[in-house]
């Protein structure tokens, strides 16, 4: 784990119950989500309700996938110069974190504990 990453563990232990470390300990390799991750979460979860609600063809979806467009190239336009430093470390697409944690999140749902 590079000393950024470990410096964003160490400042949400509480969020994460010292999960990194548990699973390093282990030996696996953890990071944290990074920011660009909650903005396309975010998009997402607004398509999301909008497609709910019924409003696929409105201007306020060609504006979140205008945004979503935009937000995504201008982030692969910054991370360019660092490509050989992520290789390896691709990202999987929100929708599929979303689609893959659902079971988890569902079932965990009635398990939370708000301590």
């Amino acid at each position: 784990m590079a000393w950024w990453e470990r410096y964003s563990a160490a400042l949400n232990t509480f969020s994460n119950e010292d999960l990194i470390r548990k699973l390093e300990s282990y030996g696996a390799e953890c990071s944290l989500s990074h920011i660009s991750e909650w903005v396309a979460y975010t998009n997402t979860e607004q398509e999301r309700k909008l497609r709910l609600r019924g409003r696929v063809i409105s201007l306020d979806m060609v504006k979140a996938r205008l945004r979503s467009h935009i937000q995504h190239s201008d982030e692969h336009a910054l991370i360019a110069p660092f490509h050989e430093d992520f290789v390896g470390y691709e990202e999987p697409e929100v929708e599929e974190v979303i689609e893959l944690a659902w079971p988890i999140c569902r079932s965990a749902g009635r398990r939370v504990r708000w301590s």
